[in-house]
């Protein structure tokens, strides 16, 4: 049977006739707010679809208007460190509603190569597992792609200075990434988790996933950066259970196990006919 649509803002009917600016697409229900309104308009939505069978509470959406972010101004002082040496560069962009995308690029605006001894963690800080005295560089920049209110913003360039050392020491891997201990992982089911692990070490550590309690689950789980990252699409309630990652390289291992618990996804509300 066809619908009829209401919507309620913080609790309270919202009519959309009363405010110009909003409208509802015909036969969808859905809410259309123009972003001039944004800061006027902000608040808690719920669409309520009512048929001869009952009616139907959509999960909340939040309008949250924003202010063009600005990075605070900072003094950067030169990242001094020898040559064979673990290198992390800070990001930290400003808060947003929706976290940014993240870039490294130079002051000629050509990205900083990545592999598998240097690459950017889902935190967006730049991990070096060793570094090289050519990695000198008065220009790492990280540059925050904010999509709401479409602008880029960028940190002011960081000074990465490597001396030369005739010392360099082989070491066995360490995990930096996670950097302390964790609690389990919650995964929504039909959703998609996001597990990392990065080392630094010298020799550059490889790193391998396993299932403790199973084989990874086949054709939904991949890897990237380098397997640095272990994606899983599309979870169930089987993918329960322990990953652990294991970074390795000639002078021994470091391992992480991360835990994960899957729950269902929440669904909207149905209650009878009124």
């Amino acid at each position: 049977p066809p619908c009829r649509y209401r919507w309620m803002r913080e609790d309270q009917p919202f009519i959309p006739e009363e405010h110009p600016g909003v409208t509802v697409a015909p036969g969808l229900g859905t809410l259309v707010i123009n972003a001039s309104l944004a800061g006027r308009l902000q608040g808690r939505y719920r669409c309520l679809a009512t048929n001869a069978l009952g009616t139907a509470l959509s999960l909340e959406a939040r309008v949250i208007a924003e202010n063009t972010p600005q990075w605070p101004k900072e003094k950067v002082m030169p990242v001094e460190v020898e040559e064979g040496d673990p290198v992390v560069l800070p990001c930290d962009p400003p808060k947003s509603a929706v976290p940014p995308k993240i870039y490294w690029l130079n002051s000629r605006i050509v990205h900083i190569a990545q592999d598998a001894r240097v690459s950017m963690g889902q935190d967006g800080f730049l991990y070096f597992a060793n570094a090289l005295v050519g990695d000198s560089h008065p220009d790492y920049i990280c540059h925050a792609h904010y999509l709401g209110p479409r602008t880029i913003i960028q940190k002011e360039p960081l000074d990465l200075r490597v001396a030369p050392s005739n010392l360099v020491q082989s070491r066995r891997p360490r995990l930096v990434v996670p950097r302390e201990p964790q609690p389990p992982h919650v995964a929504l089911r039909g959703g998609t988790l996001v597990l990392e692990c990065i080392a630094e070490g010298l020799p550059t550590p490889t790193v391998r996933w396993q299932r403790l309690n199973g084989p990874l689950p086949r054709g939904r789980a991949s890897l990237e950066n380098f397997n640095k990252t272990l994606r899983l699409r599309a979870v169930e309630e089987a993918d329960d259970g322990e990953y652990e990652c294991v970074a390795e390289n000639s002078q021994g291992q470091a391992r992480h196990s991360h835990l994960v618990t899957v729950e269902g996804r929440a669904r909207g509300a149905l209650g009878g006919a009124g």
